[in-house]
């Protein structure tokens, strides 16, 4: 059985924010849910892949994606 890593990435912040990075990731290689808090939702993003750099690429990429949707 071939190894499988993981991970998540969790955001809490503005609705709209939290909208705007789930439409961007849509395309991506991760799945993801959202948890209303009032005024603020909650992202949980989670990746998995067989490779370790891979998964660290796909990482990365979420987060330049949110940091490029939080600069707007």
């Amino acid at each position: 059985m071939a190894e499988t890593n993981s991970a998540e990435i969790r955001w809490i912040g503005a609705k709209e924010i939290v909208s705007s990075l789930a439409n961007t990731l849509d395309g991506q290689p991760c799945s993801y849910t959202i948890l209303d808090h009032g005024d603020e939702s909650e992202i949980s993003i989670v990746i998995q892949n067989e490779d370790l750099q891979s998964l660290r690429d796909i990482g990365d990429d979420i987060f330049i994606l949110l940091t490029e949707i939080l600069e707007q």
